[in-house]
């Protein structure tokens, strides 16, 4: 049975499964398996009978309206900031070469992560965690490519490195150099919004809400998945992928297309293989229609549907955030659309009861790699092909063959590499942070793993990073030299 044939037959399912009263609220903040997001209080027209609700404000009325509803709230917090924050920290925003600050549509800025912002955040969840909040959850810790210019940035840069600022575009090292920064800026914001929360009050759940790594280096923007991901206090990680990140168009057999259902998969791949076996609780997030406001019906329903049954591919994953914003959903969508949304959500509620999983597909056991790094070569002045990244994993989707998207830096790690049989790797997207990595593939390659090696000249090969203080050219050229004497230190 084809990849294909299962979305077909997911989908009927899904689409005639009747509507039936929601399972009883988890009791336990520990347990909650469904979620959606929205910015205010208590509405009848929006108790949707999730387990949780994710709410984007501090506010005690707010939270209460939820709670005594039955719902466990959770408190979202984004790495952007309004019209307020901005007038008074404008040398905070994340500013381009041309000096304009980035945005997310009108009044809402692109922050650097600085000292004052760490201190609000922590301050937000303080105010939630003592009117009643059980979770706290960053979102969207977001650092672009474009910026690296505001006075902040140049500052940190300074205190950092311990060097005059240079402008990232004036050389591979400087571009390299900048993205390490702007991942280590936010990795510390997301640290002290954990510790803090674990200090403030133990039991609370600690959570990060971002998009996947396939996603986020396609659209030129930096966060470190595997550093943030191995915090000690993280504990949950909401993976964000609906319509509007899986439809990003990409290339396959020459054609620039969107293609949602495989992109969806290969993100929900990247997401599950990033949290696997950690112990952390990973969640889906999906969304029946998507933040462009201008699609037809049609479009919205077909896609949701599309990332709904990809998400379903990963059984192992059984927490859901089933929709943020309800209030652009409910009132706009056909009657018929939004029974089937309820019918979906008493579903999803149910499927962790589901233990035993039968897969029925092409071959397993085949990944490809993502990595912190990847961020690190996506602009000027020299911006790795992502088109190499496609090249390894469309066209086996497009073969029913579910090809992983396994994270690099994990592959040091005792059985990470277990379920795989075969490894697709190329080191021109990105660059493994230290020699253990290597060391680590030739090993399982000696033990009887097949790995099949792409790719060739790079310009970041030239970076004065471990490899050439160890006299190679590049890192393939090492792991080349261990494949041939696996025993090399």
């Amino acid at each position: 049975m084809s990849m294909h044939t299962v979305l077909l037959i997911t989908m009927l399912i899904m689409a005639f499964a009747p509507v039936v009263s929601a399972a009883p609220y988890a009791k336990d903040a520990q347990s909650p398996y469904t979620t959606f997001q929205t910015g205010g209080g208590y509405q009848p027209d929006h108790d949707i009978k999730t387990d949780a609700v994710i709410c984007y404000s501090d506010d005690a009325e707010r939270i209460k309206s939820w709670a005594d509803k039955g719902y466990l709230v959770q408190t979202m917090y984004g790495f952007r900031t309004g019209e307020d924050y901005i007038k008074n920290h404008a040398h905070e925003g994340q500013t381009s070469r041309d000096g304009v600050i980035l945005t997310c549509g009108p009044g809402s800025y692109y922050m650097v992560p600085t000292k004052s912002r760490i201190d609000a955040a922590v301050k937000f969840f303080d105010n939630a965690i003592e009117r009643g909040s059980l979770a706290v959850c960053p979102e969207e810790p977001e650092f672009f490519t474009l910026a690296g210019y505001s006075d902040s940035f140049k500052k940190a840069w300074q205190e950092h490195y311990k060097e005059p600022w240079q402008d990232q575009e004036s050389s591979i090292e400087a571009r390299w150099k900048s993205e390490r920064l702007k991942a280590k800026m936010e990795y510390d914001m997301v640290k002290a919004i954990m510790d803090a929360a674990a200090v403030k009050k133990r039991s609370v759940r600690r959570m990060v809400a971002c998009h996947s790594a396939v996603n986020y280096y396609g659209w030129n923007i930096v966060y470190p998945h595997y550093e943030c991901m191995m915090l000690p206090n993280l504990q949950e990680i909401i993976g964000q992928v609906w319509t509007g990140t899986a439809r990003t168009p990409n290339k396959y057999e020459g054609k620039n297309e969107e293609r949602t259902f495989e992109t969806a998969f290969i993100e929900y791949s990247n997401l599950y293989n990033l949290a696997r076996d950690t112990g952390k609780k990973m969640w889906f997030l999906m969304d029946p229609l998507e933040d462009n406001q201008d699609r037809t019906m049609e479009d919205y329903h077909s896609n949701y549907e599309k990332t709904l049954v990809a998400s379903l591919l990963f059984p192992e994953v059984d927490a859901y955030e089933v929709m943020p914003w309800p209030n652009r959903i409910y009132g706009r969508i056909p009657g018929e659309f939004a029974t089937q949304i309820s019918s979906i959500i008493n579903t999803l509620q149910d499927m962790h009861n589901h233990k035993t999983v039968q897969y029925d597909m092409g071959t397993r056991g085949i990944a490809t790699f993502v990595a912190d790094s990847m961020a690190w070569q996506r602009a000027t002045p020299h911006a790795s092909n992502y088109d190499s990244f496609w090249g390894m994993t469309l066209p086996l989707v497009y073969k029913g063959i579910p090809i992983q998207v396994a994270q690099l830096e994990r592959v040091v790690e005792k059985d990470y590499l277990k379920p795989y049989k075969v490894l697709l790797l190329t080191f021109d997207l990105m660059k493994p942070v230290k020699p253990e990595i290597n060391a680590a593939l030739a090993e399982w390659v000696k033990a009887g793993g097949v790995l099949a090696l792409f790719g060739g000249e790079d310009p970041y090969n030239a970076l004065p990073e471990w490899w050439t203080k160890r006299g190679m050219a590049s890192p393939t050229e090492d792991l080349l030299s261990r494949l041939k004497d696996p025993g090399k230190g």
